[in-house]
């Protein structure tokens, strides 16, 4: 795997890392800044690194994909936040 293939994936983890934090904290203005911020890099990648044009359909598709996995992210958060705070409510007190 080249470095730059490397750097981009570890920037696809940070991505999620990132919208997952903002679903267990449940802020959307910081997952909607992520995404735009997101689509902002990837196109700029897509256009200067690989050469495409960026309202082509397949520039199109990566940006849905990537929207679609902030999305999943952001609720894998925000769905582990809702059970941390149901085990949290219904705990036994010692």
């Amino acid at each position: 795997m080249s470095p730059f293939v490397f750097g981009i994936f570890c920037l696809f983890v940070l991505f999620l890392i990132v919208c997952g934090i903002c679903g267990y904290r449940r802020r959307w203005v910081g997952f909607a800044s992520i995404i735009v911020s997101s689509w902002t890099i990837n196109f700029t990648w897509m256009a200067l690194a690989a050469g495409v044009e960026p309202l082509s359909g397949n520039a199109l598709t990566a940006q849905g994909a990537l929207a679609l996995y902030g999305f999943c992210g952001f609720a894998t958060g925000w769905m582990i936040s809702r059970i941390i705070r149901k085990l949290r409510e219904t705990a036994v007190e010692p």
